[in-house]
């Protein structure tokens, strides 16, 4: 049986009369058919009837001292005293009060009957004297037996009642143990238990309420709740009182905890569904949720209130950090690269200020996020975010207002990167040691100077492979937010390029890199389970063909859901009666087959911005995919051949993954 319900039938009979001593023991020294007494208790505890008997262990003491002897050698023992019959006088010795005062000091959980048929003292003088009235009842002698055996019962279940109380509340949390410490005796009265239940609450330092299963908050709280959170006089319904500004969280909060109080599944699963975490006057909770039953009954819901903001700021702070050394592991990466990404960020932000058409202004907003994020300005990414959100809820291009508060979040950053950023020097010009070499060899070989001169001017272009191993960057910072394993090749074709040549369409194929990697590649474990090598594979190629500059960007991954691409576009009225129409359906504004838009993608613009860059060129872009094999998109872009130097022309597409 748990130690908290084990019976305890020990009473201690104090008399300084043999003959009250042996009355006790007939009455209570036998067993007893004890079945309407139980009934009472059932009534009274609002417990079933125990069909038993009962039998009391008796142990005599003849004066106050002798009592006080007993109870301290029983003390340290598992089952001590429950009850005692103490006569009130008892000369020459301690009478009854000082007996009772003294016992008390040692054992304050023992009951205790006053027997006297006299007493020198009023009641009034008792409990004066005595701090333990819930636990001290008066029997007039001369005995009833069924009163003795009535008050015997009681009392011992009593105290096996407040024993088991004590046992349970070591194991509550420190609020439960404060609470248990500070009511010593269950039979408080009301007043005092509320006084010392409030000082409890007021003295965690939590905000702590109670509510009922209408969503009505109670009376029952802690200090810090309104000083939190604010004046609760109107004792609104507490989905309204912790979300007063945001309706969309409230509704969600009221859902959430109709669940709760519905008591179909397990609370906790319920609790799971309500804020977690909730921002007031600058400041940052936490919200826990306990529930409170009447025996099985769910009777009220106990939310706990943590501020939570000074952990908060100290865990932005570290992703701060994180954050501002993985922008620097980028930087020094690639400083040229990165640098011509800052630069292209910046302008960016020019257009979106200058830009009157709400379609394109939010291609150009998405197109922020997207190279922003690959940089690994998170967080200005999230803000970047949180506009496009705004921007769905509105007619027109975001506010000037808005545009400014981003940029100067913006400069912000640009302010600590400002003495790393002075590194990038535009003037340097990247030569590989294979062609250095072999000027080196024609100048040995005294070769003609105009072949001289056409072979170094063809270093004052751009390699392809640049602007290509940004992507290839791009695209392995994304599988890494992604948790997917990614091997990324690329073709350049041997092209070499000016500079400034398709300047404002390279930031856009950021939204391939983030299509290919998040729609694409699977997960490792999804791969695996499809008998594919868990790294994924994407390819990057370019050639000349027929006067077009070819971008080809190619991945192994599941392919797209034509199906589901049908289903969307049919949804958004878009015509996919034939197989051009349908492939036509992903560059549409606005299309995407995820349900909701996340920070790295479902927006449903990225490929229309590029396709609108593309054929702002006078190109175009088409797509090719087969479902478990993967997806290439095919970027057409208008090529003039530099002056200097010679081009290979590419072959037409046949290239196969690694």
């Amino acid at each position: 049986m748990n130690e908290s319900m084990t019976e305890n039938r020990r009473l201690l009979l104090v008399d300084d009369t043999p003959a009250i001593h042996e009355d006790y023991r007939k009455i209570l020294g036998g067993r007893v058919d004890s079945s309407e007494l139980d009934e009472l208790i059932a009534n009274v505890f609002e417990e079933e009837a125990r069909e038993t008997t009962t039998r009391f262990e008796l142990t005599s003491a003849m004066q106050g001292q002798e009592a006080l002897q007993l109870v301290e050698a029983n003390q340290p023992t598992q089952t001590p005293f429950a009850v005692a019959f103490v006569d009130m006088r008892m000369p020459p010795g301690w009478d009854g009060l000082e007996t009772i005062e003294r016992i008390w000091r040692v054992d304050a959980n023992l009951q205790v009957v006053i027997c006297t048929a006299y007493s020198d003292y009023s009641w009034d003088e008792i409990i004066s004297r005595l701090d333990g009235a819930g636990k001290l009842l008066i029997l007039k002698k001369p005995f009833d037996p069924i009163e003795v055996r009535q008050l015997a019962n009681t009392l011992c279940r009593k105290w096996e009642l407040e024993r088991a109380a004590r046992i349970e509340n070591e194991e509550l949390s420190e609020l439960s143990k404060r609470l248990a410490e500070m009511n010593a005796g269950l039979e408080r009265s009301v007043a005092e238990r509320t006084a010392s239940l409030q000082m409890v609450l007021d003295s965690t330092g939590e905000g702590i309420f109670t509510v009922d299963l209408q969503g009505r908050v109670l009376s029952e709280r802690s200090r810090m709740v309104e000083t939190w959170l604010g004046d609760l006089s109107d004792t609104p319904c507490v989905w309204d009182y912790l979300c007063p500004n945001d309706k969309a969280q409230s509704e969600e909060f009221k859902l959430a905890f109709e669940q709760m109080t519905e008591d179909v599944f397990p609370f906790e699963v319920a609790a799971g569904q309500a804020p977690k975490r909730i921002e007031r006057y600058g400041q940052t909770f936490d919200l826990r949720y306990r529930e409170m039953r009447n025996g099985n009954v769910l009777d009220r819901v106990l939310v706990v209130v943590r501020d939570v903001s000074a952990q908060v700021e100290a865990e932005n702070a570290a992703r701060g950090v994180v954050e501002f050394h993985t922008i620097l592991g980028n930087l020094f990466e690639d400083s040229r690269a990165f640098c011509t990404s800052i630069r292209e960020l910046e302008q960016l932000f020019e257009e979106i200020k200058t830009c009157n058409d709400r379609t394109v202004s939010r291609r150009l907003v998405h197109t922020l996020k997207g190279n922003a994020s690959v940089l690994g300005f998170r967080a200005f990414a999230k803000a970047v975010h949180d506009l496009e959100t705004f921007m769905e809820g509105i007619t027109q291009t975001p506010p000037l207002k808005k545009v400014d508060e981003l940029e100067a979040l913006w400069n912000e950053q640009m302010v600590q990167l400002k003495p790393f950023l002075e590194s990038c020097d535009d003037d340097l010009v990247q030569v590989r040691k294979e062609d250095l070499d072999r000027l080196i060899d024609q100048i040995e070989h005294r070769a003609d100077h105009v072949d001289l001169l056409s072979f170094a001017s063809e270093w004052k272009l751009q390699p392809l492979r640049v602007p290509l191993k940004r992507l290839e960057k791009q695209a392995e910072r994304l599988a890494n937010q992604l948790q997917k394993k990614l091997r990324v090749c690329i073709d350049d074709g041997g092209l070499s390029m000016s500079e400034e040549c398709f300047a404002e369409f390279w930031p856009t194929m950021v939204h391939l890199m983030r299509n290919a990697v998040d729609h694409g590649i699977e997960t490792p474990a999804e791969r695996l389970a499809t008998n594919k090598s868990e790294h994924g594979v994407l390819l990057l190629e370019a050639g000349v063909a027929n006067g077009w500059l070819e971008l080809r960007i190619i991945d192994d991954g599941k392919g797209i859901d034509w199906e589901k691409v049908r289903s969307q576009a049919v949804k958004r009225g878009i015509m996919v009666d034939t197989k051009e129409r349908l492939s036509d359906a992903l560059f549409a504004d606005g299309f995407s087959t995820k349900e909701q838009a996340a920070e790295l993608s479902g927006r449903g613009v990225g490929l229309s911005t590029v396709r609108e860059a593309a054929e702002k060129l006078g190109g175009g872009i088409s797509v090719f995919s087969e479902t478990g094999r993967g997806t290439t998109f095919v970027i057409r872009l208008p090529w003039q051949k530099p002056e200097i130097g010679a081009l290979k022309e590419m072959k037409p597409p046949t290239s196969k993954l690694p």
